[in-house]
This record gives structure tokens, sequence and C-alpha cells, in this order.
């Protein structure tokens, strides 16, 4: 703590009697101070109030003093960030920019983001508004959860993706963040024997598969978005090839982009986040011949 220069030289000389005497009046006065905690008093408006007045000097002749004096009333900004999250855990592949985000507050920019693990955050430029309440929108986007909306500071009257609402008093700062993960696509694979000619196989002959692994017939099983998948089946003696036939009911994949006629032994291709696959394929059973 910085003692005044009064209070220096009331002190005296360092070791002089008046010195000593002074210090010690002093002593319980200057502890008090170290203990006594300052006290920070919220600004209000009238903080932000900018008078001014005009004098007249005194050889100057003023009939008229009720413009001499003058109040504005300053409102300082509220400021507003936003911060996206993508939650690519489930190999979906878009970026801030295809979730369209907007607000009534200005035009958003965001930084190029940092990715760990998973998430990639972006985070916008500070936007700086008048108090008063604006709107967070974005796109719903498909293969991703919709997420909503959450703010540091201000009264968030809506918090969902497609309307959310934030309400910032004079000076507020606020970051507002939303997150959206990715949806892994199902892939189900449905095995159909055909025995009419007294075949005696059933399905787990057949080993269907996805990527080498054996799965059950008419299960969905989540894989990974945007990665090369194959689906195989064993080619058995006794019993006609298959071939798959696959539908996405999501249309998130495009038909173009499945196996319509792929061969049973292996077909490869990639599914879109969100996509749920059905790939069906039938084997029946060759009938003898005796000559």
């Amino acid at each position: 703590m910085n003692i005044p220069i009064a209070v220096c030289k009331l002190l005296g000389k360092p070791g002089s009697d008046a010195g000593h005497r002074v210090a010690r009046r002093l002593r319980p006065m200057l502890l008090l101070l170290t203990v006594i905690p300052l006290v920070v008093y919220p600004l209000t408006l009238s903080d932000y109030l900018n008078r001014s007045t005009v004098t007249a000097s005194s050889d100057q002749f003023e009939t008229i003093t009720t413009n001499n004096e003058d109040e504005v009333q300053i409102i300082p900004n509220a400021e507003l960030v936003v911060v996206k999250r993508i939650d690519n855990g489930d190999g979906g592949d878009l970026v801030v920019g295809d979730f369209s985000l907007t607000t009534s507050a200005g035009s958003l920019v965001f930084d190029a983001g940092v990715t760990a693990g998973d998430i990639t955050t972006y985070t916008s430029e500070t936007l700086f508004v008048p108090p008063g309440t604006y709107d967070l929108v974005e796109a719903d986007v498909d293969g991703y959860l919709e997420g909503s909306w959450s703010c540091s500071t201000g009264i968030v009257g809506d918090d969902a993706f497609d309307s959310g609402e934030i309400t910032l008093a004079f000076g507020e700062q606020t970051v507002c963040e939303i997150t959206n993960d990715d949806i892994a696509p199902t892939l189900q694979l449905t095995k159909t024997i055909l025995n009419n000619n007294g075949g005696d196989l059933g399905v787990a002959d057949f080993n269907i598969s996805i990527n080498g692994g054996v799965v059950a017939t008419g299960t969905p099983i989540p894989v990974t978005a945007n990665i090369d998948l194959t689906i195989s089946e064993e080619d058995l003696a006794g019993y006609t090839e298959g071939v798959w036939e696959c539908v996405d009911t999501t249309g998130l994949t495009a038909a173009a982009d499945l196996p319509l006629t792929g061969a049973a032994t292996g077909e490869t291709f990639q599914l879109r986040q969100g996509s749920i696959v059905e790939c069906a394929i039938t084997n029946d059973d060759i009938a003898p011949t005796l000559t």
C-alpha cells in the first residue's frame, strides 16, 4: 500500500522519537485499511450520462442561458460471441459453413476451428450491438442431431436451434453456444434362402458380413460414415450366387452410390451420416440332375 507524502513527512526521520510516536498513532488506521475489502458497485445507465456546460466569459453579454447545459445518454454496447461445436465422431464430414448460422445481431465470421478429438470448435468474431433481443438460428442439417442454444450471460428466451433468442442489457458480454453431433449410419443385411429343390443349408451357412465381420440377418448395424464398407457372403456350391439389392430409406446416400446389382462375394461403397440402409440378397438351391 502506498502511504501519502504528507504522512511520510509526519513520520519524520527513521528512528526519531517523533517518527515513532506518529507511527504508533497511525498503525491502527493503516491496519484497518489493509483489511477492509474494496466494494465494487455495479454500473448503471446513469454512469454513462455525458453532461456538458457552456459558460460565457465576463465580457460577453448573454441573454439566453437555458441552452447552456445539455445531457446526452450514452448507451454502451453489448457484446455477442457465437461458438459452434461439431462432433464428427461417427464419420461425419460437415463444417461450420454447412449449418448456415445467422443472427439478427449481424453477420457472423468464424475462425478456422480448433479440433480436439472428434469435436471441432468454431468461434465467431465479437459482435458489438445495442442492448436488445437478438435471434440465433441455424439450419436443420440431415445426418446430425439438432442442438440447443445456451448463453453465458443475458436472458435466453428460446433455446431451439431454429428460433433461439437472447436478450442483452447494456454492457453485457455473452457467449452463445450450440453443438451438433453426427448420426452414425446403420446397415442391415437380410438373407433369404430358397430351398425349393431340396437344399438344406441355412442362413448361418453363408456368413454374411460387413468388412469381414459376420453379422446377423435382419439386424441394423451402426457403421462409420464416409469410409469404405464391404458387404459379402460365402459362395457355396449347390446354390446360385445372389446379388445385393440395397435401398437407403432416408435418401441421404444417393441410390447411384449403393450396390444395386453387386456381386454377393463383395461390394464396396460408402454411407453418408444418418443413412439407414437395408441390403437384401437371395440364394436359391440348384436342383440336382441325373443322367
